[in-house]
């Protein structure tokens, strides 16, 4: 192996744990928050999204406990009993949205489902009222 290949072989390792690190933090429930910089030589002219948030550095993953109130467990169960069906839309990563689903008893079997943003914005109308009148 030459020297070019050891360093792809350590990059693609790298990119493997750091994304790993944050799919466990979000699968037991942390949000996650990513902290990078990036130098510039000499700072753009307009600041847009496309110009700063590219060829960052990353310097570390953070997780965050964002405990749930003590109220939010009993009040989906009352929901349920009364039979509203709870719904949860969130921003956060799948695997944290599903955990807090579950630890607030939205999602109870393996059979409920989760939908992700690029899903959603996919769905028709149509069939997003469809999938509701499953539940």
């Amino acid at each position: 192996m030459n020297e070019q290949e050891n360093i792809n072989l350590v990059k693609q390792s790298y990119e493997w744990c750091r994304s790993e690190a944050a799919e466990t933090m979000a699968d037991t429930g942390l949000r996650v928050i990513a902290l990078a910089y990036r130098r510039w030589d000499v700072l753009p002219s307009v600041m847009t999204h496309e110009a700063v948030e590219t060829n960052l550095e990353l310097v570390a993953l953070i997780g965050i406990a964002d405990p749930l109130r003590s109220e939010s467990h009993n009040a989906v169960q009352l929901c349920k009993t009364a039979g509203i069906v709870p719904v949860m839309v969130t921003g956060d990563h799948p695997l944290t949205a599903r955990m807090i689903a579950n630890q607030v008893g939205i999602m109870d079997s393996a059979e409920d489902t989760l939908v992700n943003t690029s899903q959603l914005d996919e769905i028709t109308d149509e069939a997003l009222q469809r999938k509701s009148e499953t539940y």
